[in-house]
């Protein structure tokens, strides 16, 4: 699926991975953060530093924080498991982030086998916990786009919540928004193909 997202992107010139970038600065910068409806919020972990949430992670968190405080009915849940070097999941991590904020732990449920996005939201479609499709996901701006989708790829109706107040300009998030691009184009390319040559046992992977 690399293969093909790569010819795409030669063939066109470069126009498709253009089209993919202007989409995810777009969200990025329009996105709320203010306005959520679903009773069920999903923040996706992040890669910890020393078994502890990042400065990106945290903001997640700190949203999904800011979003309980004003229902008391939300649930929460926290995707993520073991990556990197940690012996603690990402999930789990945020958890107990969580609950030191005063957010009570029947509250807040934790998935911790996937490792990235894709399987985020293939776990979160698989688990019995979560009684309804209609969610508001919690990542940070630059993610959104590719998270959302991938989200409505498994059938999810998803509500955008960015992390962050604002979108903040800058060479870092510069990077970030291109390597979210090349992620997003692979994964669009390829799900693209598979409905095109009705590859089952890929389409499975996806949605």
């Amino acid at each position: 699926m690399l293969s093909v997202s790569i010819v795409l992107i030669v063939f066109s010139l470069g126009l498709t991975f253009l089209f993919v970038f202007v989409y995810i600065l777009y969200i990025a910068i329009k996105a709320d953060h203010d306005e959520v409806k679903a009773g069920h919020i999903v923040a996706l972990g992040k890669k910890l530093i020393e078994n502890q949430p990042d400065k990106d992670y945290r903001l997640r968190l700190n949203r999904a924080l800011t979003v309980a405080s004003h229902r008391a009915d939300v649930q929460i849940y926290i995707l993520g498991g073991i990556t990197g070097e940690s012996s603690l999941s990402e999930s789990r991590a945020g958890q107990r982030y969580l609950e030191e904020s005063s957010i009570q732990a029947r509250h807040i449920y934790i998935e911790e086998k996937s490792r990235d996005t894709l399987d985020n939201m293939k776990q979160l479609k698989s688990t019995t916990l979560i009684s309804e499709k209609h969610i508001a996901l919690i990542t940070n701006r630059y993610h959104l786009a590719r998270a959302s989708i991938m989200a409505k790829g498994f059938g999810f109706e998803v509500e955008r919540c960015a992390a962050e107040d604002s979108y903040s300009t800058g060479i870092i998030e510069i990077f970030r928004l291109f390597a979210e691009t090349f992620f997003l184009h692979w994964y669009l390319s390829g799900r693209s193909f598979s409905r095109l040559t009705r590859n089952q046992r890929m389409l499975a992977r996806i949605q």
